[in-house]
């Protein structure tokens, strides 16, 4: 009996550290995202496979203007993506950042001394209730402006329902097939 407790245990256990939102689905939809959008945009019409973030270019001169999409972690896991970043900003790169955004802290992606056209893969751990996502971030909102791709998306949700069941409704067989044999 001790094997199959530990096999179902060691089962669930595997399980648990793998289940992910795929693409901006179920909670990570992105209606349930917090958008911020000063003088830029975030366009979602191709979710759930990407979304799009756009730094600020409304030539107001104003300084540090931000664009966030953000939610908060349903589970504790890794977070990742790919991005995919191109700015048509007249002063290259240096003037439209891309990052992370974890509990409020940024993290620049994009490289300000790199090209025009950029793209890699990031990830990143979040502990339940952490609010994170995407920051485009413009120095001088003028210009040009920054725009980033954002897909293949995965983040950790909770372990569904069913695969408790189903592991609940196994242990009771298992418990039943050992009990069959037992010599009385």
């Amino acid at each position: 009996m001790k094997i199959y407790l530990s096999l179902f245990f060691f089962c669930t256990y595997l399980i648990s550290g793998q289940v992910a939102a795929l693409g901006f689905t179920d909670q990570y939809s992105a209606p349930n995202w917090t958008q911020a959008i000063d003088g830029g945009s975030i366009d979602l019409t191709q979710t759930p496979a990407s979304i799009s973030i756009t730094s600020s270019d409304d030539a107001s001169g104003e300084i540090n203007k931000f664009q966030d999409f953000t939610i908060s972690a349903t589970n504790a896991g890794l977070v990742s993506f790919n991005w995919s970043y191109l700015t048509q900003d007249t002063d290259g790169a240096g003037n439209d950042d891309f990052g992370w955004l974890l509990n409020g802290v940024f993290t620049k992606i994009s490289n300000g001394d790199g090209a025009a056209n950029q793209s890699g893969v990031f990830s990143a751990s979040v502990a339940v209730g952490d609010v994170f996502g995407f920051r485009a971030y413009s120095l001088d909102s003028f210009g040009g402006a920054a725009t980033t791709t954002i897909s293949q998306f995965a983040a950790p949700v909770p372990l569904p329902t069913a695969v408790w069941l189903f592991g609940s409704g196994l242990f009771g067989f298992l418990w039943q097939a050992k009990r069959k044999n037992q010599v009385f």
